[in-house]
């Protein structure tokens, strides 16, 4: 399983590591700090499993962005994780192609 996390704070990348990890053998993991990079490692060919993001990547275009994504990646679930807790960013998020979004308030117990 591959496994492409976008979010701007290395640390934070390093904790979803941590947590998902455990999860399945083998997983393995790319990561984006920018909007450009996350676009980059989608259409570099590599093929994931999951998408993991954020919407306060540097570079990022706004919504639209989404779709960028799943168009370079269309058979991958793309989830948002995100530090936003509004109701209408989540429904943006949705209508835009994403499977899911996951406030970076939750907790970590799975």
């Amino acid at each position: 399983m591959k496994i492409l996390i976008g979010d701007h704070h290395q640390l934070f990348r390093a904790g979803l590591r941590l947590l998902l990890e455990p999860l399945k053998d083998g997983v393995a993991f790319g990561e984006a700090g920018t909007f450009n990079e996350l676009v980059e490692q989608c259409r570099g060919g590599e093929r994931y499993d999951l998408i993991l993001m954020d919407l306060g990547l540097p570079g990022w275009p706004g919504f639209k962005g989404l779709r960028a994504v799943r168009a370079l990646q269309p058979d991958t679930p793309l989830v948002v994780v995100s530090a936003s807790e509004a109701v209408g960013d989540m429904h943006q998020v949705l209508e835009q192609g994403a499977r899911g979004f996951i406030p970076k308030s939750s907790s970590s117990a799975i």
